[in-house]
């Protein structure tokens, strides 16, 4: 969802997460390649995202919650 489209949804694809998270917040800027046909979404709008996430079988990673 979108702070200035309240009660609209929007679907895309994450395109590039930045590597610096902030440790107070716990949130990173990502980008997302979104249709916007109308032209409603603007650059630089905040919006809260609920991300879909395959992680291949194989796939090694580090578990950082205990630093938070």
């Amino acid at each position: 969802t979108v702070d200035g489209r309240p009660g609209e949804s929007y679907s895309g694809h994450v395109i590039l997460v930045h590597p610096r998270i902030d440790s107070m917040t716990r949130t990173a800027l990502v980008r997302m390649e979104i249709d916007n046909p109308d032209l409603l979404l603007r650059h630089g709008m905040y919006a809260t995202a609920l991300l879909k996430v395959e992680i291949a079988p194989r796939a090694k990673f580090q578990s950082v919650s205990a630093r938070w």
